[in-house]
């Protein structure tokens, strides 16, 4: 019995705070990632465009891909 008390005391008292990337330094500044939140929203903003650029390349090319295969069906007519 005394490992699973210890388990359990572990569990209890375990700081789930310390698994947030949001934290305060030692001056009282808010930090995301150990950067400021503005550094971190840039970065979620560049990949968010980087993303929307490749799938809309996918989207074109697909479209592309398509409709060549739609011309080439009229030519065998």
């Amino acid at each position: 019995m005394g490992k699973i008390t210890k388990i359990k005391n572990s569990v209890k008292n375990y700081n789930y705070s310390s698994l947030s990337p949001i934290k305060r330094n030692k001056t009282g500044k808010v930090e995301v990632c150990g950067n400021p939140p503005g550094v971190c929203l840039n970065m979620t903003l560049i990949i968010f465009a980087l993303w929307g650029i490749f799938v809309g390349l996918f989207f074109a090319f697909l479209h592309a891909f398509y409709s060549k295969a739609e011309n080439l069906r009229h030519l065998d007519e």
